[in-house]
């Protein structure tokens, strides 16, 4: 399951105050490390109501989904942020361990094949990839 990530929050252009977005997201990113998920996520939609592309909130609610054992949000939200950030390598183990859930083996394998693309020594992406492989009996 995919835990919260240790992301920095990153400054990007937006119409909104970059502080009150960047305060947001921090304050939602601390509530979701400390397992308050109910909190984080209000958080993570006030985000999204100011800046509705925004990649760490929409990654981040993903990440809330598979953990609140909804999966299918989860890799619809993850997707989303992918697409707005395609070389982000946490969204793509996160969607991995998502597919990995829903025995979604070859998409799982294909999402951890795309974060070590991008981060070669990401560790968890190789390990959670060769669990994918034996699961598959490869």
């Amino acid at each position: 399951m995919p835990r919260p990530p240790q992301i920095p929050v990153r400054k990007t252009a937006v119409a909104q105050p970059l502080s009150q977005v960047a305060a947001l997201l921090a304050q939602g990113l601390a509530l979701h490390q400390q397992g308050q998920l109910t909190q984080a996520k209000l958080i993570y939609e006030q985000v999204l109501a100011k800046q509705p592309q925004h990649f760490d909130a929409l990654h981040l609610l993903g990440v809330i989904a598979a953990q609140s054992k909804n999966p299918t949000l989860a890799v619809e939200l993850i997707g989303r942020a992918i697409e707005i950030n395609p070389n982000n390598a946490a969204a793509y183990s996160n969607c991995g361990n998502v597919f990995n859930e829903l025995k979604r083996l070859a998409e799982a394998l294909a999402s951890y094949d795309r974060a070590i693309a991008i981060k070669p020594d990401y560790a968890e992406a190789h390990y959670n990839r060769g669990l994918a492989l034996q699961e598959l009996k490869r």
